[in-house]
């Protein structure tokens, strides 16, 4: 039944060009008579809980090394021809294409098509309504929140906000870079979507390939000097791009990682990521239980070890103790007595809050902190009682700007009273005072400049009078 559908189908395409009819009602049926299969293969647009979506090329496939015609346009050769015809008849004969990607029925989620090279084309066919495309456009008004991050772009990140526009493709045609971030809105009814594009390595295909696309009715002139220029460029750009991924995924940056100490709780991913059978796999194997910073260094996790697993999300810290470990002095505050048990902010809801600290990066969602030792902080300074939990790892956020030994000093006092302080965190605390209205203490932590200089002053003209 599917084979006498197949032939049913490249029988219609073939009296439809034929005949010339290349109008959208010939070409919704065509589509309807093609049997789109069921592919696995674009895991990047798969919509979350799906497995397979329905979706094929026509034209040139690039995978890995092979450059080919697809099985799909073989397979139909006169549903090729007259998909590339509907293009140039519908007005886009000089718009270079090298592949048309199908797509029946199925909201594809935001990715880039990063082996496309200038433009796409897009049209919608069949009977729908929404799945509108969404086109990241800085200066568009509906916002898109990513849920993962995009492999090979640094430029979207898991939870990251970016703005687009709707284009609607409902029977019309459209223009959109496929470089950029993009994806279908949610839709009810029988939906195609035809997206014409270049292959950025259009011109490592054989000739083999060049004249079998010809014979079914590609008109692509493979000598485009625009498209050799956008080539040239783009191949530059990329390896910008994967050197930029390389160092990010590969680097040792240490982060917060320096300020962690053996009381923090962690959690390992328990399916040993490291290459099998390596040195770095037979140690993850003895402390991915780890419960505790200390407990994995214990078990034989090195410092190059730490670094890299809480770089690579392998560690999670899933609760910060909120007290230093050790100090070198300590300072009083003389107002924590009356001002402690003066307010105090319900500490309801998950157990932890994510904080953003200084040295995170970006992509970094924040660590865990104990909600009722943060909120207790809260209760302590007024500049930060409106702060709501979102805001406490917004990139702009209260700790921002505050490295993470500071922090825990902070919330030991919010708890204490007391500022454990080791030398190298006394400004940065006394910054974080200062900016939240507590000069007094503050001076206390480290005197200002000013107070520095009249000290100094004073000093001088002691020595002065001596003389």
């Amino acid at each position: 039944a599917k084979v006498a559908k197949e032939e049913k189908g490249e029988s219609f395409a073939k009296r439809a060009v034929e005949a010339g009819d290349t109008s959208a009602a010939t070409v919704e049926k065509a589509l309807a008579l093609a049997d789109v299969p069921l592919s696995g293969n674009r895991r990047n647009v798969i919509p979350k809980g799906q497995v397979a979506v329905r979706g094929a090329v026509c034209g040139m496939f690039v995978y890995a090394h092979r450059i080919g015609v697809s099985s799909f346009s073989r397979q139909r050769p006169w549903l090729t021809r007259l998909l590339t015809a509907f293009c140039r008849d519908a007005g886009y004969n000089r718009f270079p294409f090298t592949s048309i990607q199908v797509n029946v029925d199925y909201a594809a989620r935001p990715h880039v098509d990063r082996n496309n090279l200038g433009k796409s084309l897009i049209v919608g066919l069949g009977r729908y309504t929404g799945g509108r495309l969404w086109v990241h456009d800085e200066k568009g008004k509906e916002e898109v929140t990513l849920d993962e991050d995009l492999p090979q772009e640094p430029t979207y990140k898991k939870g990251g906000h970016f703005r687009g526009s709707l284009i609607d493709i409902s029977g019309k045609w459209s223009q959109f870079d496929g470089n950029r971030l993009h994806c279908t809105q949610p839709f009810k009814g029988k939906r195609y979507s035809l997206v014409y594009f270049t292959c950025d390595r259009y011109a490592e295909a054989p000739e083999a390939v060049r004249q079998e696309l010809k014979d079914t009715g590609f008109t692509f002139r493979w000598k485009n000097e625009r498209l050799q220029k956008m080539r040239a460029t783009k191949k530059i750009q990329r390896r910008e791009v994967c050197e930029k991924v390389r160092k990010e995924k590969f680097s040792y940056h240490k982060g917060i990682v320096p300020d962690l100490i053996d009381k923090d709780c962690v959690r390992y991913e328990l399916e040993n990521p490291k290459l099998e059978g390596c040195n770095a796999y037979l140690l993850y194997e003895k402390y991915k239980r780890a419960k505790s910073f200390g407990e994995a260094k214990r078990l034989g996790a090195r410092n190059i070890d730490l670094l890299f697993d809480f770089n690579q999300s392998f560690m999670k810290v899933t609760c910060l103790h909120p007290a230093p470990q050790s100090w070198s002095k300590e300072v009083k505050d003389p107002m924590w007595p009356y001002a402690a048990h003066r307010t105090s902010l319900p500490a309801t809801g998950s157990a932890t809050v994510k904080v953003r600290v200084q040295g995170m990066r970006l992509r970094h969602p924040g660590i865990e902190v104990p909600r009722a030792a943060l909120y207790k902080l809260q209760s302590l300074v007024e500049a930060l009682k409106q702060v709501n939990e979102q805001s406490w790892a917004a990139e702009d956020g209260p700790m921002s700007d505050v490295p993470l030994g500071a922090m825990r000093i902070l919330l030991c006092w919010a708890q204490s009273g007391k500022l454990r302080l080791r030398p190298n965190l006394s400004i940065a605390v006394a910054a974080a005072l200062r900016s939240w209205g507590k000069q007094d203490l503050a001076n206390l932590v480290s005197p200002g400049k000013a107070k520095i200089k009249a000290k100094a002053s004073r000093s001088k003209q002691c020595a002065a009078r001596k003389k």
